[in-house]
């Protein structure tokens, strides 16, 4: 149960890190030039 919970955990820290990453990027594209 532990190590389901931890690896969950992993998983969850890695999405949210590619989708800061891709927030980034869009957000890099939009603004205009900065």
């Amino acid at each position: 149960m532990a190590r389901m919970s931890s690896t969950s955990k992993l998983l969850v820290v890695m999405i949210f890190s590619f989708m800061a990453l891709s927030i980034i990027s869009h957000a890099r594209t939009f603004s205009p030039g900065t």
